[in-house]
């Protein structure tokens, strides 16, 4: 699991198409574990709002705080937060639509989340091409 530090940590890693696209993915992907166990103990749209918000607080928050604090600049921080939020925030979206047979609001949800990967994927790829 090293890997993922170094991924997160190389400071190119945000202009990279590739790695952007499958870190995106990956916060999708921790969303939808993280609202499966919330959704074990309490109603499953509950767990969705509970998983993205704390996350958006409890996560982000922290990186936006501490990033102030080293004195980085914080617009970039702030809307990477927020694209990670969306992410997690639609795999718990599109797994609770699952569990409650709304397979056309999860299909949707799923091409959304393609449509994002998609633009980031193409203005991080023009970026490399000039």
């Amino acid at each position: 699991m090293g890997f993922l530090g170094d991924l997160l940590r190389t400071p190119d890693a945000q202009s990279d198409p590739h790695h952007w696209a499958a870190t995106f993915m990956a916060h999708r992907d921790v969303g939808l574990g993280l609202w499966a166990v919330a959704a074990m103990i309490i109603d499953v749209w509950t767990a969705v709002i509970l998983v993205s918000v704390g996350y958006l607080v409890l996560w982000e928050g922290a990186q936006l705080w501490r990033a102030a604090r080293q004195g980085k600049r914080i617009l970039p921080a702030a809307w990477d937060g927020f694209l990670d939020t969306v992410a997690l925030t639609s795999g718990c979206y599109a797994a609770a639509c699952l569990v409650k047979g709304l397979w056309m609001d999860a299909i949707f949800c799923w091409f959304a989340m393609l449509i994002v990967i998609s633009v980031g994927w193409a203005q991080r790829a023009g970026r490399q091409t000039r």
